[in-house]
Parts: structure tokens; C-alpha cells; sequence
């Protein structure tokens, strides 16, 4: 079985039309072959690109655009085969100088750009400040209105069954009552009081 071979770069940023670059593949087996790869496949050789003997070195130049991407060199033998890590090869490519054209339209794209995160700034400021003024006092307002009195004695209540799940309001009330007055030699009994439930389901 064969190692895992690398591969080692002249440079790994050139320019277009100008620069040249040189990859090696690197490895310690013998009575191995070489391939090249690109973009993970096969190399397709033009004429600006040449290979050593043994296709251990691949030299590119002068570099295009279209040469930028992932290169990988592939040790094989009758046995097994091992490719190296991807190497990333940068091109660097002029556009050409900036018409004042160009210019003009960036510097109305960066004003409008601008004036419209302004605008959007101060209306999210505006928002959040209008809608917590109003919403403390519509919360105040509902806890003034909500507010229950001393009278209430009604609670709620889940009850879950299998299925469904029914919410009950449960209401206390409270009956006086006392009874008829005695002759004065007798003592008057204690006033009786009796809590009773009453259940509403709410459907």
C-alpha cells in the first residue's frame, strides 16, 4: 500500500498573465505513478501548463482565471492508490480602473444606503417609544379595570380528562342566616353560617 503523498506550492496567490506557479507532489514511495487533479478531476493539459518527468511537478504559467481552484496529485500502484490533500490556488485578476461613473453611482448608492438606515433608525426609535408609552398605560388601565374586588370569590380551575381538557369555574357563596329570636330568658344561639359550591362548566 502506498502513503498519503502532499503537495508543495511555488506560491499560492498569483496574479493573471503574469505569474507562474509550481506545484510538486511530494511522496516517499517508489515504483509508483502520478496523476494530476482538478476541481476532483482529471487534469485536462493545455498548452501552458507543462509536466516533469515522472509527473511529479506540475508548473502553470502565465496563470488564468480559469486555473483558480483545488489541485490534488494521486499516487497509485498495482496495489492501492492515495490521493493528497486539495490545494487551493488563488488568482488575482485586474478589472480595470474605476470610471467616474462608477464612482458617482457608489457614492449615491452609499448616501441613499445611508438615509434609508437613518429613516429606519429613528422610526424603530419612534415605534418603540410611542407603543411602551401607550402599552404602560393601556397595562395600568387594565389593572385598574381588572382589578378584583373584595366580593369575588370565584376561582378557576383545569380539569383534565382523557381527550379533552374542561376549564370550571368554582364559586364560593356564603349564606347568613340566623335564627328567630327567643323569649329574652333564653340566650340567643350563635349566628350559623354555611359555605356552599356551586361547579359552572364553561363549554
Amino acid at each position: 500500500p502506498v502513503g498519503k503523498p502532499s503537495i508543495r506550492a511555488s506560491n499560492a496567490t498569483v496574479t493573471e498573465h503574469k505569474d507562474a506557479v509550481v506545484l510538486t507532489c511530494l511522496t516517499n514511495d517508489r515504483g509508483i505513478s502520478i496523476r494530476w487533479l482538478f476541481k476532483n478531476q482529471n487534469l485536462l493539459l493545455t498548452d501552458r501548463m507543462k509536466l516533469s518527468q515522472g509527473n511529479s511537478t506540475l508548473t502553470i504559467g502565465p496563470v488564468r482565471r480559469e486555473d483558480a481552484g483545488d489541485y490534488q496529485c494521486e499516487i497509485f500502484n498495482p496495489v492501492s492508490s492515495s490521493k493528497s490533500d486539495p490545494f487551493r490556488l488563488d488568482i488575482l485578476y485586474f478589472l480595470g480602473p474605476i470610471s467616474t461613473t462608477e464612482k458617482y453611482n457608489g457614492a449615491i448608492a452609499g448616501i441613499v444606503i445611508g438615509v434609508l438606515a437613518g429613516v429606519a433608525l429613528i422610526a424603530a426609535l419612534v415605534y418603540f417609544l410611542y407603543f411602551r408609552k401607550t402599552g404602560g398605560a393601556s397595562d395600568q388601565r387594565d389593572l385598574t379595570e381588572h382589578k378584583p374586588s373584595a366580593s369575588n370569590h370565584s376561582n378557576r380551575w383545569c380539569r383534565i380528562t382523557p381527550g379533552k381538557t374542561d376549564e370550571i369555574t368554582y364559586s364560593s357563596l356564603n349564606f347568613n342566616g340566623q335564627e328567630s329570636k327567643k323569649p329574652t330568658h333564653v340566650s340567643p344561639s350563635p349566628t350559623a353560617t354555611e359555605t356552599l359550591y356551586s361547579e359552572v362548566k364553561k363549554k
